[in-house]
Formats: structure tokens, C-alpha cells, sequence
């Protein structure tokens, strides 16, 4: 905190605190375990008169664990995932009719589909859970008339599930077309999942008996789906559903806001649909929408805002007006209650006019923040904040003033908080590029506190986190460079950790990897293992990049000139090692194994024909224990059937049929160098991810490294290439941090694997050392070593941040001495 205003900052802090405990003593602000006062959902309307909307009665019936404690009620939660599924939920108390059953009813808009879930009245709340071990975030249910509603409660925050599972597994088809549909949300138990490419989906672990099914368009192309499935012990229930496409019409949204003095204000209009800033995920602070991916209105001459967007006819909409997401600084009534709006939307073009009441919440006054930021503060990057009320939450874009300032003020909710962080970011990457004052994740921000007073902070940002750019040149070793031709792959990739709020950024980053001299970019999207036992890999919604993302990135790379590739990977959560040791692997373990890795493989590469990529790249370090005669990472054997080598020919055979483009496998080194599988017979090109232990010694010349690699690269690689005859491609990713060259990125207790550098980082370990120019030394001996070996086709710098420039110590070289290097010799290498 800057000295100036340090001491003024704590008296006033003290001030407000006294405030507010004198007025609302005895009361608890405690997010979520203490609900806030909540939103009676409204209907939009003509002329800003709410539209009553017809009801049904839906009887809800829950079957609860026998070894559920007797005595705590059990709730029937109706969740708001626009403002946040644990901070606006409505309760309902159940009736016992029987041992182990209780019953609701709730009266519901026609036409409406419900998020909800089952809790126990504890303290703290115990929210259902799952069969699988996993809080459940919602069940799902359409409202079309009267009806009853049967669940099955599977277990508790507190307490497991320990019984017989089955699973549901189906394709969902256009029964218009007959052709599959990527990208839908299916939910059976509280468990969800997403279709794949192939209109595939798998829930896996449901207990047995009836469940409802839904299938639901997070775009809302799709009009939704639901039906009873019934679901045996250790079997499968096959789910084949026809979608009908919804018909799409023009909604123009016309809202009057509260007067200020602030003209135009950056209103955005939030709602439960991806082009409304809703990610369907558990994001930072159990919030579910992002700021930076919801639409701005634009301001009219008579003082009203506007938007049109294309919406898909009877979609139960729900929806708010917003100076920030669906919690920060988003609409009141004048009530003090979250303003939560629904409309089914008609099959015409309609027009729908509001009028917020307030963005300011009752017993509590407006805090504005208005910081200058270092002069050094890269000239494309908008500065973000970003609070902590009970943990952080997810940053919202600042309104500039120019000069380097920038402001906010924040209007709610800050009746329902009491002490609060805040702290400053660039670009939404809070938790990497932070304010130094404020940075990581471990870090509580600056605190305040509400008042019934105005607070105006006004800050100074001395340093950003990992961004203190030395102005010198970066050396590059002069050597003659012998041109490569065009036909070189000269690629940056990007790190395959993702977050949604990065594709708002994604635009400038792949304009620095063209300015690099770049003519490839290489996107890394990613399924997660989610199971072992079976295994189930799928994406996740917040932490892999969905169907629409991959086709939006791949677009923004192309219209900026580069051919942009695929590499699908895939993520094993935690320690890799203790998974495939905890994975069953026998005969029916690995044919269910390589049924999903077949889907995953087949869903990338329809990704790859549906977005026009250049290439899919398939392979990476948690495939290698799968191939003929693989191990696990720690050595044992990984019990392959003995047709291993035929089931990786089919998958490639099929992954032909529906790409047509250049196929590339990767082989980690220097794992995947050990043992090579023939199949690679198959594919047009491999590539190389170097991340050998190049030395012994802690201080190598560029020389010594530069030989180091080229014996590697005539040794080990090039045999392999004359084995069999594929074009080479090489991958480098040396983090900034000391120890690269070495092999190991030494901590206190073992080496760190790279990837764990990649942002955002949860910590920053201390015995791990910055160190840019081990990173600089390292790509200039790579480079070299390539230089002269014609072999090679190609040369790919992987790890790249995409948000903005760090010099922290990751492999990013987004904005490090590095970039330098790979600026020069991609260049030259392409003359």
C-alpha cells in the first residue's frame, strides 16, 4: 500500500468496521454458509412491466441415504447460476412422508428449467453429493406442466456413497438431419458431462434405479431434453436422443439505468447462456459468469442502453443488467434483493424494455477505486480488480481514464460482506500478472470494509508481478543461418491450462506470435481423466476449452495470418503416478481406456475439419504408459493387452477418416523416446518435445549446450526419423526458472515438473530461482543445434501465456529476453 495514504486508509477502515458492528450487531455476513436476502425471479416485459408468467405445481420426492443423521431437515435449493449458485439460492424445506423420503412442492413458470439440488440442514449446510465422490452443482428439470419428480439422493458433503453404480450412456442426434451435436450439457443424478463430437456422452457412476435425463444447449441452438432412464446395477442404460433445432430470433433490450456522473457506463447484460457470460462453471469464488465474456450495451442519445442478439425462440431465459458480473455491481431492486430477471421468449422478434432500480444494495454506500499503474504497463493491457469477500472472485475489467488511471466503483453487494480484499491485475490474469504489492493466490488483497459513507480509494501500483522489463537487448549468438524455406514450421503453442475469461485476450496474443515471425500457432485443448476406476475422460467445463472456444481461437488465429494446428491433450489431476497405480488395468479397464481415448481422439479431429485447423497433434506424456510395451511413470509394467498396437492402428485409421489434414503424434522426451511405438507408421510428422537433462553443471555455455543437443538430435532423434521416414518437428519449453538445463527445477523436497510453473500458479515456491537468461542460453544453443541439421522440418516454442506478457518462471516467453531470440531466428530461418 503506497505510504502516502496508508495510515488514513486504517483509520478509516477502523471507522467503518465500528459502523457497521454497532448497526448490525449480532449479525453474521458470512458467504455462502449464511444465504443473503434473495431474488424472487421476475419476468421481463413490454414497456418495463413485469409479464406474469403461467405456473404448474412440480412435486419434488428425494430418497435419502439410510445412513443420513436423523433429526436435520432436508432442503430442496432452487440455485441461481447467473449471480452464483452459492450466494442466491432459494430454500425450500422438505416434508418426511416416509423413512428416508421427504417431499416439496413448488409452483413453477411454464416453460421455466430449473437448476437445483438437495442439502441438509447442518451446520455448516451438507450440499448432496454425488456417487463419485463430487459435490453435485445442479440437477436439472423443464416445467411443462404439472408433474412429480423422483431423485435419488447419493450421498453427502460428509458422508460417501459406498453401493452398486451403473451408468447412462447415449448419443444425441439432429432429428433434423440426422447428424450428431457437439458441445451439450447432460446431467442424470447431479452428474454432468459433455457431448463429443460425435454426440456421444457417458454418466458414469449413477446409483441405481430412475433418474431423469437432460440434455441441455449451453447456446441454446437446441431445444432442451428430458426423460425418464432407468439405471441397473453395474450396467449400461443406452440413451438415444433426437434434438429438435430451436428456432432463432432478434430480443433488443432496451433498459433505462440509475442517473451518474459517469457517462457512458460499460453496462453488460448477463444471463444462463454461454453468449451472456455464463460458463457453466465453478469458477474463482463460486461464481459462475465472467465480465469480460458478456456484451456490452451500447448507450442512446435520450439516456437508455441497447443491445440486439440473435436468442433462440421459447428459451427460458434468465437475465440481469450489470456494471460487473452476475454478483459484483449487478442490478437491486429496491429492496435490497439480488434482481434476478426470466422471460420464455416468444417464436418473434420482440423487444424487451426495463428500468434498474438501483445498483446499490440498502445499508451501505458506494466504494470507488482509482489507481495509476507503471508507466511500463504494456500499452495493449486494460487493468482489472478484483475482490475477496470469503475467497477470491472472479476480476472485473476497470473503466479507463487514460494517463495510465483507471476507476471503478463499486455499488454491491455490499450490504451482505463484511471485511473485504481487493487488488489489482492486468488484463483479468489475477493470480499471475498481480500487482507485486498484492500477488498469488495466497495473497488478501488490500482491505475495506461497507459503510453508510462513501469511500473513494485512490492507489498507485509501483510494480506488476513478473513484469519488470530491463530495457537491455537481449544477446543473440550471430551465426550464419541457413534459410529454411517456407514450408518450415515456425510455431508458438500455447499452454494447455485454460481459463474462459482468457479468450478475451486471445486476439493480442496471437498478434505477438505472428510479430515473432511465427507462421504457425498451436492450440492446446484438453480432456481431463475425471475417473479412474473406470476411467472417464471428458472436458470440463472452466478448465478445457469447449467445442464453440476451440472454433472461436482457432478463427482469431487465422484472421491474423497463421495456419493454426491442434495439440489434444490429455490431463490426469494431481499425481499421474498415483492414478495409473490406483487404475485397475486389466483386460476390461483397458478396453474401456482406449474406447475413450478413441472418442477423444475422433472429437478433436471433427473439431479440426469443423474449425479449418492446419493440423491435429495427438500423444503426450499420460498417453505413453498405453502404447505397446509401455510402462508407468514409475517403471512397472502397465499390463497392455496384447493387441495394443492394433487398437492405436484403428484409432488412427478412424481419426483419418474424419480429418483430412496433416496428422503429427508427439513424443515427450525423454520419456516417450525410450520406447517408440510402430504405429508412428501411420502419421504424416512427429514431433519432439525436448526437456532432457542437458548438463551436469549449474552454469553450461551455449557451446556446451548447443552440442549437448545436437548429440541428441543425431543420436536418438534421427534414427527415428530414418526409422520411419517422417517429416521432424521440434518442441522446445524451457522454463525461465533455474535448473532448465539441468532437468529438474529443484524445490526443497524433489524436482517440479515444468508444467507446474505454467500460470496460474497457486504458490510460488522460493527455492525455485527466476532465472530469464538460463531460458535466453537455452533457446539460442537450440536454435543452433537446428541450424545446421536440414533434417529438421520444423521448430514449435511451447508453454505460451496468452494473456499478457510475464516474466515470470514458466516456459511462456511471452514478453521475456527469449522472445527476442525466437523473434531472430524465426525470421531468418524463414527468409
Amino acid at each position: 500500500m503506497p505510504n502516502s495514504h496508508k495510515m488514513a486508509r486504517v483509520l478509516q477502515y477502523l471507522f467503518s468496521l465500528a459502523l457497521i458492528t454497532s448497526l448490525l450487531a449480532g449479525c453474521s455476513f458470512a458467504l455462502p454458509t449464511i444465504n443473503p436476502p434473495t431474488s424472487t425471479p421476475e419476468s421481463g416485459g413490454q414497456g418495463g412491466l413485469p409479464t406474469p408468467l403461467p405456473q404448474a405445481e412440480i412435486t419434488f420426492v428425494a430418497r435419502i441415504p439410510s445412513d443420513t443423521p436423523v433429526g436435520q431437515g432436508i432442503s430442496l435449493d432452487i440455485l441461481d447460476e447467473v449471480t452464483g449458485l452459492a450466494l442466491n439460492a432459494r430454500h425450500n424445506l422438505m416434508a418426511p412422508v416416509e423413512s428416508g423420503v421427504y417431499t416439496a412442492k413448488i409452483t413453477l413458470p411454464l416453460g421455466s428449467v430449473l437448476k437445483y439440488r438437495y442439502s441438509r440442514i447442518s451446520s455448516p449446510p451438507s450440499i448432496e453429493y454425488t456417487s463419485t465422490g463430487n459435490q453435485v452443482r445442479y440437477r436439472m428439470y423443464s416445467v411443462s406442466g404439472p408433474a412429480q419428480v423422483i431423485d435419488q439422493v447419493s450421498a453427502w458433503t460428509d458422508l460417501r456413497y459406498s453401493g452398486a453404480m451403473g451408468r447412462i450412456q447415449g448419443n444425441v442426434i439432429d432429428s433434423t438431419n440426422n447428424s450428431p451435436i457437439p458441445g451439450l450439457l447432460v446431467e442424470a443424478g447431479g452428474i454432468h458431462t459433455i457431448t463429443t463430437s460425435d454426440g456421444s456422452f457417458l454418466l458414469e457412476g449413477l446409483p441405481p434405479g430412475k433418474h431423469t435425463l437432460f440434455v441441455y444447449s449451453m447456446d441454446g441452438r437446441f431445444e432442451p431434453f428430458q426423460q425418464e432412464a432407468i439405471v441397473g446395477i453395474d450396467s449400461t442404460t443406452p440413451a438415444p436422443i433426437f434434438l429438435k433445432p430451436a428456432s432463432m430470433i432478434k430480443v433488443t433490450f432496451i433498459v433505462r439505468i440509475p442517473e451518474s456522473p459517469l457517462n457512458p457506463l460499460p453496462v453488460r447484460l448477463i444471463g444462463n447462456i454461454y453468449s451472456l457470460g455464463n460458463t457453466f462453471a465453478d469458477l474463482n469464488g463460486g461464481l459462475s459468469t465472467v465480465a469480460n465474456r458478456a456484451p456490452l450495451l451500447t448507450a442512446l442519445p435520450d439516456g437508455n442502453y441497447t443491445i440486439s442478439i440473435n436468442l433462440p425462440a421459447g428459451m427460458h431465459l434468465q437475465y440481469k443488467y450489470s456494471l460487473g458480473d452476475g454478483f459484483w455491481n449487478a442490478e437491486h431492486t429496491m429492496s435490497g434483493q439480488f434482481r434476478l430477471r426470466e422471460i420464455v421468449l416468444p417464436s418473434e422478434d420482440t423487444t424487451i424494455v426495463d428500468m434498474v432500480d438501483s445498483w446499490q444494495a440498502p445499508n451501505s454506500e458506494s466504494v470507488s477505486f482509482s489507481v495509476t499503474v507503471p508507466a511500463n504497463t504494456p500499452s495493449g493491457d486494460y487493468v482489472s480488480i478484483q475482490f475477496n469477500p470469503f475467497g477470491w472472485t472472479e476480476p472485473i475489467p476497470m473503466w479507463p481514464l487514460g494517463n495510465n488511471k483507471w476507476i471503478y466503483t463499486l455499488y454491491s453487494p455490499l450490504h451482505l460482506l463484511g471485511n473485504i480484499g481487493y487488488r489489482y491485475c492486468r488484463n483479468d490474469a489475477c493470480g499471475a500478472a498481480d500487482d507485486q504489492a498484492t500477488a498469488g493466490f495466497s495473497s488478501k488483497g488490500w482491505p475495506f470494509t461497507s459503510s453508510l459513507i462513501h469511500q473513494d480509494f485512490q492507489d498507485i501500483v509501483d510494480q506488476w508481478a513478473w513484469w519488470q522489463p530491463s530495457g537491455q537487448p537481449t544477446t543473440v549468438v550471430a551465426t550464419d543461418v541457413q534459410s529454411k524455406g517456407t514450408g518450415f514450421i515456425t510455431g508458438i503453442k500455447l499452454q494447455s491450462d485454460f481459463h474462459p475469461a482468457w479468450l478475451a485476450t486471445l486476439g493480442s496474443g496471437f498478434q505477438n506470435i505472428k510479430d515473432l515471425g511465427s507462421n504457425w500457432t498451436f492450440l492446446s485443448p484438453t480432456f481431463r481423466f475425471t475417473r479412474a476406476n473406470p476411467p472417464v475422460l471428458e472436458a470440463v467445463p472452466g478448465k478445457d476449452m469447449l467445442w464453440q472456444d476451440v472454433n472461436t481461437a482457432v478463427y482469431m488465429g487465422q484472421t491474423r495470418g497463421l495456419l493454426v494446428g491442434l495439440h489434444a491433450e490429455t490431463i490426469i489431476e494431481g499425481d499421474a503416478s498415483d492414478w495409473w497405480n490406483s487404475a485397475q488395468r486389466d483386460e476390461n479397464w483397458w478396453a474401456n481406456w482406449f474406447a475413450r481415448y478413441r472418442t477423444f481422439a475422433i472429437h478433436f479431429a471433427d473439431l479440426a475439419t469443423n474449425s479449418n485447423a492446419a493440423a491435429l497433434v495427438l500423444g503426450d506424456t499420460n498417453t505413453l504408459p498405453a502404447y505397446p510395451g509401455g510402462v508407468l511413470p514409475d517403471g512397472s509394467s502397465a499390463n497392455l493387452p496384447v493387441n495394443a498396437d492394433q487398437l492405436w492402428r484403428d484409432i488412427i485409421t478412424e481419426v483419418r477418416q474424419h480429418y483430412h489434414g496433416l496428422l503429427i503424434w508427439q513424443l515427450p522426451s525423454p520419456a516417450g523416446l525410450v520406447n517408440v511405438p510402430g504405429f508412428l507408421d501411420q502419421v504424416d510428422a512427429i514431433t519432439f518435445s525436448l526437456g532432457n537433462d542437458l548438463t551436469d553443471t549449474n552454469s553450461p555455455t551455449q557451446a556446451e549446450l548447443s552440442n549437448t543437443i545436437g548429440s541428441l538430435l543425431d543420436n536418438v532423434i534421427k534414427p527415428i526419423q530414418d526409422q520411419f521416414g517422417k517429416p521432424v518437428v521440434i518442441e522446445i519449453d524451457y522454463p525461465s526458472a533455474d535448473g532448465s538445463a539441468q532437468g529438474c527445477i529443484q524445490t526443497a523436497a524433489s524436482c517440479k515438473a515444468y508444467h507446474q510453473l505454467d500460470q496460474p500458479v497457486l504458490w510460488d515456491d522460493a527455492a525455485v530461482t527466476l532465472d530469464l537468461q538460463e531460458q535466453v542460453d537455452l533457446y539460442n544453443a537450440t536454435m543452433q543445434a537446428l541450424n545446421l541439421r536440414p533434417w529438421i522440418n520444423g521448430i514449435i516454442s511451447g508453454g505460451f501465456f496468452s494473456p499478457t506478457v510475464l516474466q515470470d518462471k514458466s516456459s511462456s516467453i511471452h514478453g521475456k529476453p527469449a522472445s527476442d531470440v525466437v523473434w531472430y531466428w524465426f525470421h531468418e530461418f524463414l527468409k
